[in-house]
Formats: structure tokens, C-alpha cells, sequence
């Protein structure tokens, strides 16, 4: 498996990171039944705790800021992290998905920070890429079989030319979402300005949760402007 981040990103926002979670042979254990109840209490708490003003919420604001800093109106495009906190300060809640998504969610919410959840089997190459988006990158939303195709020049994750997710971290797409079928998986966690302490925090809760609950053997690795790609390999 291998994660990297384009230089443009860098050259943006040199001052972010870019935390990596990776776990292999992914198979839930008995606590792993426990993450829908805590996922709930992890909702409530934040509903609790948070204004309904959400895009001013300390929390997402360096989100918001980096979302500019890389070309994208959060208004339009929110960050995911905020688009996690509207929908709970509304009352929606969040849907429990699996075991495993919803350990995600919670480290998200406990952390402050978005994390992506990528099924490693289905990237090309092995390989995630937080890149500008190119001509014939195709992308099939979330829940939708139908394609689009992203505006060149947006910033992306994608493998090889199926994009992830859209305008950075807004939007998700249907391909390489996690299933209880998923035994391998890449877990990018996004940094931005001052947020370091909460990507690593995010880091090393996830690995714990993955190894605990989940059996996984787990890797790490943060991406900065001078350490722009992170690999797994059969010789680590």
C-alpha cells in the first residue's frame, strides 16, 4: 500500500500533515460489536458540547481555512469533518454502518479530525493519491452508479483515474467505500493548520481500536512537505 500527496497540496498548505492508519487481515472481534453503542454516545456528546454554528466551531475553522488555502469554497463545499457536526447538531445523528466505519466515526468525532476509510483492495496499483484532478478521472458519488467528472485542476484522492473523493475532503464516492467484507484498508487522516496533535491522537487511538477489536496488523505514517509519501511493504 502507498499514500501520497501531490505537490501541489504542498505548495498550498506547506504547513499541514497527513496522518496514515494501514491494517491488513481486518477481522472484528467480539468488542467490535460494541462501536454502534459508542458511536451513539459519541453523537450524543457532541450534540451536546457544540454550538449550532458549526463552520465557527474552533474545530472545523482550520478545515474551512485549508479548504480555501487549496482553491474550494467551504460554503459550498464544506469539509467533511463539518458536515459530520451539522448533521448531528441538527438531530440527525449518524446511521450506524459496520463495526468498523463506525470505530472510524468515533475517533473522528472524539479527535476532531476527518478521516477517510479506503478498502485497500480496490486501489490501482495499491496505491491513494491526494493529487489535482486530470482529464478522464472518473468519479460514481456515494450511493449512485452513475459518473462524473471532476473539474481539472480540483485536488482529489483518487487511484489511478477513479477519484475517492471530491474537492479534497467533501464529498465521498461509492467506490472503495469499507464493507464487512473489507480485510484490507487505508485510513487517511487529514491535518491542517495546528491540527497536528489531534492527527497523531486520531492516529494512535485508531491503531489501537484496529488492533484490539479488530485483529489487524497496523502501520503508521505522517506525511508532511518533506515527507510527501508513506509505503507499506512485504520488507518493513
Amino acid at each position: 500500500m502507498r499514500y501520497e500527496v501531490d505537490g501541489a497540496v504542498w505548495q498550498a498548505a506547506p504547513e499541514i500533515c497527513f496522518g496514515v492508519v494501514a491494517a491488513v487481515d481486518v477481522r472484528p472481534r467480539g468488542g467490535a460489536q460494541s462501536w454502534s453503542r459508542r458511536l451513539e454516545e459519541a453523537v450524543a456528546l457532541n450534540a451536546a458540547r457544540r454550538t449550532e454554528r458549526i463552520k465557527d466551531d474552533p474545530a472545523v475553522v482550520p478545515y474551512r481555512d485549508l479548504m480555501r488555502a487549496l482553491g474550494m469554497n467551504p460554503n459550498r463545499y464544506p469539509p467533511s469533518l463539518e458536515a459530520l457536526l451539522t448533521r448531528i447538531v441538527k438531530g440527525k445523528g449518524l446511521p450506524s454502518v459496520s463495526p468498523l466505519v463506525d470505530a472510524v466515526n468515533v475517533v473522528s468525532l472524539t479527535c476532531d479530525v476527518p478521516i477517510g476509510a479506503h478498502d485497500a483492495a480496490t486501489l490501482t496499483d495499491g496505491v491513494l493519491a491526494v493529487r489535482p484532478a486530470r482529464s478522464g478521472d472518473t468519479f460514481i458519488p456515494f450511493g449512485s452508479d452513475t459518473a462524473e467528472h471532476p473539474d481539472t485542476g480540483e485536488i482529489v484522492y483518487a487511484s489511478g483515474a477513479s477519484v475517492r473523493t471530491r474537492r479534497f475532503i467533501w464529498r465521498q464516492s461509492e467506490c472503495g467505500k469499507i464493507t464487512d467484507a473489507t480485510t484490507r484498508a487505508l485510513f487517511p487522516i487529514d491535518g491542517a493548520v495546528g491540527t497536528a496533535s489531534r492527527v497523531k491522537a486520531a492516529m494512535q487511538m485508531l491503531s489501537d481500536i484496529l488492533a484490539t477489536d479488530f485483529g489487524a496488523q497496523v502501520r503508521l505514517g505522517l506525511l508532511t512537505a518533506t515527507t510527501p509519501a508513506w509505503e507499506w511493504t512485504d520488507e518493513q
